[in-house]
């Protein structure tokens, strides 16, 4: 065995071990609830880093959510152990409680469909920012009667308050 390996192997026996035990880390993981994964996730397990307990991150096509788990709240204002999802569905970091597994679950699911939805409604804001007032007008009431309502009404509502207010792609 070479000099790095036994200097590996004393960090962990004279460092590692005892900051587990310390932690409780196999105390925390037995408790720790199941949270569920979908069938067309991609999951990377990541070692704990920077007072996180647990890390992983999710995959779907081209969207990714960054997970952890803070058990002793070293990265945020709680006062129990939390989850954090970043980015959730607005694109912030959004924190559950560590027993809210589907509710995590609920909410990796939803920020990966913001992101694969994004160019689109991107793309929607672009040709409705080129419409007339009257062609919006007419796309919004074809909806708000076709598409759901009332939920589609809200959606359009959203989507043609951004259209309006924000330049389109490529202005000045």
């Amino acid at each position: 065995m070479g000099d790095d390996v036994l200097d590996m192997q004393k960090v962990f026996y004279d460092e590692r071990i005892p900051l587990e035990r310390k932690e409780r880390w196999q105390e925390i993981a037995s408790s720790m609830p199941y949270v569920p994964v979908r069938g067309d996730w991609k999951v990377r397990i990541l070692p704990p880093t920077m007072g996180a307990i647990a890390r992983f991150h999710v995959m779907r096509g081209e969207a990714h959510v960054s997970v952890y788990y803070d058990e002793y709240c070293r990265l945020g204002g709680r006062d129990d152990g939390y989850w954090e999802i970043s980015p959730d569905i607005d694109g912030n970091n959004a924190r559950f409680g560590r027993d809210d597994a589907n509710e995590l679950g609920a909410a990796i699911e939803m920020s990966l469909v913001a992101q694969e939805a994004a160019p689109v409604v991107d793309a929607l804001m672009d040709k409705i920012k080129a419409m007339t007032p009257d062609q919006r007008g007419k796309v919004e009431r074809f909806c708000a009667k076709v598409v759901a309502p009332p939920i589609a009404g809200d959606i359009f509502d959203d989507i043609f308050r951004a259209a309006v207010t924000k330049p389109a792609a490529g202005a000045a």
